[in-house]
């Protein structure tokens, strides 16, 4: 294991020496002749120290990768096992394919029309194909901008809509535990990054 200071996005991109590269918080770049990732490592109570993979450092970056050791580190603070936390969460771990599917059947009843019921679910996923295999989990901001946004422009009544249809399952999947954090399409959240300058609720998309 090497120890250095701390790493720099520079350091990441150009270290080819096989090892470990400490930064700091239990992060660990592992350089290797199959390539580079990232690693969190930790010791508790007199315990073996433990190594969790992170990662690979070509698709996730040096300051993800912080966020990601420090989110791990809470929980090893917490007395938790971060290890174990991945396995429960990737035991209930669903696309947004089988979490639309999930939420339509939890809502439909509450709506008279047959039509709209078909239409709600068909037309959601004719519109977000490359949300499909997503794991909601790991639904990001950018993932749902990258959907609405070949619509803002010639379809902002449209965008709208999906973006509601995606915020409500997307709520569905917090309320059953298959994600947590802030809804990434909320529209508070999406509002500036738009470009229809299409008003809804006072807002402007830009």
């Amino acid at each position: 294991m090497k120890k250095i200071d701390q790493l720099t996005a520079a350091f990441v991109k150009t270290a080819k020496q096989p090892g470990r590269y400490g930064d700091g918080g239990g992060l660990y770049l592992e350089v290797s002749k199959g390539g580079k990732s990232w690693v969190f490592m930790w010791k508790r109570n007199g315990k073996k120290r433990r190594a969790m993979g992170l990662g690979s450092a070509h698709t996730i970056s040096l300051v993800e990768a912080r966020r990601l050791a420090k989110e791990k580190a809470e929980i090893v603070n917490a007395g938790r096992d971060p290890i174990d936390e991945r396995k429960k969460a990737r035991a209930k771990a669903i696309t947004f394919v089988e979490a639309a599917s999930k939420c339509h059947d939890h809502i439909k009843s509450g709506w008279d029309s047959d039509k709209y019921k078909r239409q709600w679910l068909s037309g959601l996923l004719a519109h977000t194909k490359r949300l499909h295999n997503r794991m909601v989990a790991d639904i990001t901001d950018d993932d749902v901008v990258g959907v609405l946004r070949p619509l803002w422009d010639h379809q902002p009544n449209l965008a709208l809509g999906i973006r509601e249809r995606i915020e409500r399952v997307l709520g569905w999947c917090k309320n059953h535990k298959y994600r947590d954090g802030d809804n990434p399409a909320r529209w508070k959240g999406l509002e500036a990054q738009g470009r229809a300058g299409h008003a809804h609720g006072g807002a402007v998309l830009r």
